[in-house]
């Protein structure tokens, strides 16, 4: 990750979000959009579309009151 974490994405099953409807505080965030060119955070590529996948994870957390080694997500 471009924060310099490392983990690993395990996704068992992954679905493309075609529709949706999403609001906050009453204002209307807008339909599921494919983009031409998949948008990054720093040198990480994301989808170019909505994609929910479902699995698991697993990061190495560093330093601070956290750093206590692996954390993974429940399956």
């Amino acid at each position: 990750m471009p924060s310099g974490h490392v983990g690993t994405l395990m996704p068992g099953r992954m679905y493309y979000v075609d529709e949706a409807r999403a609001v906050l505080d009453g204002t209307d965030l807008g339909r599921p959009a494919r983009l031409d060119r998949n948008p990054r955070i720093g040198d990480v590529p994301l989808p170019a579309r909505g994609i929910l996948a479902i699995g698991q994870a697993a990061w190495r957390v560093r330093g601070g009151s956290a750093g206590r080694g692996d954390v993974s997500a429940p399956p």
